[in-house]
């Protein structure tokens, strides 16, 4: 991780005077198991991922704050007194947002800065590249303001600007993994009460192979609510015949529930809700597994909960299919699913340490021969969590 902050710090060197006072570094992440769940506090078991963003800054002494961005290859500035959002998104309306927010929830008064935000966590990909934006800056600002938050907090934070100050679509599971990762580590969240159950996923067991569709759908947000609307529609059916406990949500509802109430639900609401109550079994499973060392069981999970998302859920697409198909038919493969919200986007693939190569070399060749599409793969390791550390601590 020194090499990010190097190159980082000979950005600014090249860009600024002088040198950082300190770097904010927020890592990518995915889940291995658990998507759609949130929504309805669920559970999830994202990991961080060795890929992160990195923010070399200095204070300025001015109320302005001044980013270059290696990435885009070009600075690009605002003034804090003027913190309005255009009509398209643009990269620095998450520091616009953290900002203002920070300001409005935490009372902590926000500084300018002058800094690079470089690392080599890839932009489009869907590996939270927006959530670490928001937590680098959050952890700026703080550490210039000589405040302190707690993770959950910032977490809670980081979603806020990116659904209400940008005005984008972003679950609370990104930011809690970015915050909360450890290196070795993948962890089993409860989205109703944000529980954390670490759990090993140990690089000599197995290797966490990242591949991205390329395919992403514009449409995919009001297909997503409409599946939660049809969640919703099912528990307030079965909320009618369960006796002696409450049921407002689908974390309230079990697998033995949804076994004898599920088939009176019509489809697709009942598939819907099935997937739901099953993803939250297999992730259970899942971190038992993964306890245990047990990779085979754990793959045979993921698999499972990408039989769901493409039956029952119905969020997947021909492209992550085929991405899936293709790591089940490849040697010491142990699980495959697509991750994300769907309709395009990632699949998350358990490999044997000694397979990863020819993995690789096989799934591209094989999807690029069937789409003409060249994906992207990510070969990683869980990281640990966000950290800031100043040019004193990093020296």
């Amino acid at each position: 991780m020194n090499r990010l902050f190097q190159e980082a710090k000979f950005e600014f060197e090249q860009r600024f005077d002088g040198v950082p006072s300190g770097y904010a570094r927020a890592p990518g992440s995915v889940n291995l198991l658990g998507d759609h769940t949130e929504h309805f506090g669920g559970h999830a078991m994202p990991v961080t991922v060795d890929m992160s963003a990195v923010l070399a800054f200095k204070p300025n002494d001015s109320n302005t704050v001044r980013i270059h961005s290696v990435y885009l290859d070009r600075t690009e500035s605002f003034d804090l007194a003027d913190l309005q959002c255009g009509e398209d998104v643009h990269w620095l309306d998450y520091i616009k947002g953290v900002a203002e927010l920070i300001e409005q929830e935490w009372q902590v008064k926000p500084t300018g800065f002058d800094a690079v935000l470089a690392g080599n966590l890839p932009v489009e990909a869907g590996l939270g590249a927006s959530t670490a934006l928001t937590v680098t800056a959050a952890l700026t600002f703080l550490h210039l303001a000589g405040a302190a938050r707690d993770p959950e907090e910032v977490a809670r934070l980081s979603q806020k600007v990116e659904t209400e100050f940008v005005g984008v679509h972003c679950d609370l599971v990104a930011p809690v993994a970015c915050l909360f990762g450890q290196a070795g580590m993948a962890f089993k969240l409860d989205c109703h009460n944000l529980d954390v159950r670490f759990v090993p996923l140990i690089s000599a067991d197995c290797t966490l192979v990242i591949c991205d569709s390329r395919i992403r759908s514009e449409d995919s947000l009001n297909e997503i609510l409409s599946r939660r609307d049809q969640c919703r529609e099912g528990v307030r059916k079965i909320a009618k015949f369960v006796r002696g406990r409450e049921i407002r949500t689908l974390h309230d509802l079990s697998l033995r529930d949804f076994n004898l109430y599920g088939p009176m639900l019509q489809p697709p609401v009942r598939e819907r809700v099935k997937h739901i109550v099953t993803e939250n079994q297999r992730v259970d499973e899942c971190a038992d597994s993964l306890a245990d060392r047990n990779i085979v069981r754990a793959g045979v999970l993921l698999d499972a909960s990408h039989n769901s998302l493409r039956d029952d859920y119905g969020v997947s697409c021909k492209e992550v299919d085929l991405l899936v198909e293709i790591a089940c038919n490849t040697r010491m493969v142990y699980g495959a699913r697509m991750s994300g919200q769907g309709f395009g986007g990632l699949t998350v693939n358990l490999v044997e340490p000694e397979g990863v190569a020819n993995f690789c070399n096989t799934i591209t060749k094989q999807y690029r021969a069937r789409t003409e599409i060249t994906p992207s793969v990510y070969v990683c390791q869980p990281e640990k969590g966000a950290e800031l550390i100043t040019t004193e601590e990093l020296n």
